[in-house]
C-alpha cells in the first residue's frame, strides 16, 4: 500500500528546503520598484484564465502585462496582502488584510467583488483580518482569523474561536488545514496544536502531542 507522508513546514525546514533546491537552465528578470511596482514586499504571485500576472504586495494588488505594472486599489482596501486561491469552481480568490475577494479577470477592466468584508474589529458581520482561505474537499472555504476561523458553506458563515495558546504570532499565518484519506478535515493552528474537525458535532478536537513547532503550512505528498 503507497505510504502518504504529511509535510509540516516550519522555519527551520522551509529554510533548508530552499537551500537544497537546484534550478536547471531558468532563466529569471528582476522586477522591482524602480520598474514600476511600488514595492519590493512581495506576499504572493498567481497567474489568472487570461494570462495576467497578478502580484500581492505589502502595497496593495498589481496586474502585471508583461510590459506594464497596474495597481487596482479597489482589489485590496487593506493593502496588506496575503495570498491568492483558486476554488474548484473556477474563482481567483485575493485575500488581505480588509477581505476576501473574488477577482474577475477582464483585458480592458477588471472587477472585483467582495466575498467577506473585513474589518479592524471582530464582529458578527465581518471578517477580522485574515491569513488564509482553504477549501476542503467538500466545497467549503475556511478562513482563518488571528484568533479564530470560519467555515462558509452555501452562502452562510460560522467561526469557531481558539484560546490564547493558538493565537497567532504571525503577520501572515494562523490556522492551516489538509483533507485526510478519511475524510475528516485536519487543523493545526500556527503555535503548533493539531484538531480534527467532528461533522457531528460541528466542533474540533485537539490530538494530543508532544511537539509543538510554530507551523506555517501543512501538506500532503506522495
Amino acid at each position: 500500500m503507497p505510504k502518504k507522508i504529511i509535510l509540516v513546514l516550519v522555519p527551520f525546514i522551509l529554510l533548508g528546503t530552499i537551500k537544497s533546491s537546484v534550478a536547471q537552465d531558468i532563466f529569471s528578470y528582476s522586477y522591482r520598484s524602480a520598474d514600476g511596482l511600488d514595492t519590493d514586499v512581495i506576499k504572493c504571485i498567481t497567474q489568472d484564465s487570461l494570462g495576467f500576472i497578478w502580484i500581492g504586495s505589502d502595497d496593495g494588488l498589481f496586474r502585471f502585462d508583461g510590459v506594464n505594472f497596474e495597481r487596482y486599489a479597489e482589489g485590496a482596501p487593506g493593502n496588506f496582502f496575503k495570498e491568492f486561491v483558486k476554488t474548484s469552481d473556477g474563482k481567483l480568490l485575493g485575500v488581505h488584510d480588509m477581505g476576501v475577494y473574488v477577482i474577475n479577470p477582464d483585458i480592458q477592466k477588471p472587477t472585483f467583488i467582495p466575498l467577506f468584508v473585513g474589518n479592524r474589529s471582530i464582529s458578527d458581520s465581518t471578517i477580522w483580518y485574515p491569513k488564509h482561505v482553504f477549501e476542503d474537499s467538500r466545497k467549503r472555504l475556511w478562513i482563518s482569523e488571528p484568533q479564530s476561523l470560519i467555515k462558509y458553506e452555501k452562502g452562510s458563515w460560522k467561526r469557531y474561536a481558539f484560546g490564547p495558546e493558538d493565537n497567532t504570532t504571525s503577520f501572515v499565518r494562523s490556522f492551516n488545514y489538509l483533507d485526510l484519506d478519511d475524510g475528516r478535515l485536519l487543523m493545526v493552528s500556527n503555535p503548533g496544536n493539531y484538531f480534527v474537525y467532528n461533522e457531528t458535532t460541528d466542533s474540533f478536537k485537539r490530538l494530543s502531542s508532544s511537539h509543538h513547532f510554530v507551523t506555517y503550512d501543512i501538506r500532503k505528498i506522495g
